[in-house]
């Protein structure tokens, strides 16, 4: 299995830098993604990888060896593209066993390594079919097992998912994680979309303007976001401004108002007086019984809510002229929430993530 790092990587167009002092380590066996809004800099990050672009800074080491100057077709790569480059012309027989045949692999051979690969992707029957024969996601794995089937070191993909529908994402999903785990390769996802990040992810590494914030698993990323960014990219969050005061915050009212509220927090990560910013996710927001002894115990009145299966997701007024985002469950016999009600909610303490202002 093999390891990419990228030291102190700057890649610059004319005078703006793409990408400015990048450091990250993906390790052998990893499936770790590059993920941020777009022009963040993460599909540049991933053409230096493969070779396509020549790094302006830094070092870019496969299995410990520089390779900068290395081109692509010897750096044993295989990339995957967001458009799938097929030709109308060609069967998915023959789009797998191209590059099997420019390199001059014997026809056995060549034949038996074209049936593994789709049997990877679970193509099998669909050796004679042509592209306009396919669905997208049918598509995405003719691509998928024209470049597993070069057997490369490692796979980089490119926003591979982003021409696909709803349902065909989240099967492919389920596949690229069926791959994954059956091949151990090491691969390297770029997305925009955060579904797709935590879903996949041994680690993410989150991008913005040219520059990593934040690298961590799915889960570190997410509970405990180290910027507003973070916080407010990956998901849905409540922000909150307040000021540190022992082992509670005071949270600002809204506009100035001077009736907040206070919330207890695990870890105040600052001196008394200090401004922070607090991110509580909405389903860290829990709907309690009105006399229950809890920390941050909040009395809200209902505003809106949206039905989204075993939850719903509502706007919750509390005092300060504050709202929160809340998704609070409704299985198990607990009764949906109705807007203009007057319900008791709680957060945790541990809950409650801090970000220094």
């Amino acid at each position: 299995m093999t390891s990419i790092e990228l030291r102190a990587i700057g890649k610059r167009y004319g005078a703006a830098w793409a990408l400015r002092d990048v450091s990250l380590r993906v390790e052998p066996g990893e499936f770790f993604t590059l993920l941020g809004p777009s022009g963040c800099g993460k599909t540049t990050a991933l053409r230096l990888i493969a070779g396509f672009l020549d790094p302006d800074e830094g070092e870019i080491l496969i299995d410990g060896a520089d390779v900068r100057g290395v081109p692509p077709w010897r750096r044993d790569l295989g990339l995957v593209f967001q458009n799938y480059a097929l030709w109308p012309h060609l069967s998915v027989f023959e789009h797998v066993a191209f590059g099997l045949r420019e390199r001059h692999v014997p026809r056995a051979e060549r034949t038996a390594r074209v049936r593994e690969a789709l049997r990877l992707v679970s193509l099998e029957g669909f050796e004679h079919r042509r592209p306009s024969q396919l669905s997208g996601g049918q598509q995405q794995r003719v691509a998928l097992a024209r470049t597993l089937v070069l057997r490369p070191r490692a796979l980089l993909l490119d926003e591979p998912l982003s021409n696909l529908d709803a349902t065909l994402r989240a099967q492919m999903r389920i596949e690229l994680r069926r791959l994954h785990r059956e091949l151990g390769i090491t691969t390297v996802f770029v997305t925009h979309d955060q579904a797709e990040a935590m879903a996949l992810s041994t680690r993410v590494a989150v991008f913005d303007r040219g520059a990593v914030i934040q690298v961590g698993t799915p889960a570190e990323v997410y509970r405990r976001p180290r910027t507003r960014f973070v916080a407010e990219f990956l998901g849905a969050a409540n922000l909150l401004s307040g000021t540190v005061q022992g082992d509670t915050v005071r949270v600002h009212g809204a506009e100035g108002r001077r009736d907040g509220l206070r919330l207890r927090v695990a870890d105040p990560a600052a001196g008394d007086g200090a401004p922070v910013v607090c991110v509580v996710r909405p389903e860290a927001i829990q709907r309690v019984a009105s006399g229950a002894a809890v920390a941050n115990r909040l009395d809200a009145t209902v505003l809106t809510v949206v039905y989204l299966g075993g939850r719903h997701e509502c706007e919750l007024a509390l005092a300060g002229g504050l709202t929160l985002r809340a998704e609070l469950a409704t299985h198990g016999g607990a009764e949906a929430p109705k807007p203009g009600e007057r319900i008791v909610v709680a957060i945790a303490p541990e809950d409650v993530v801090l970000l220094i202002e």
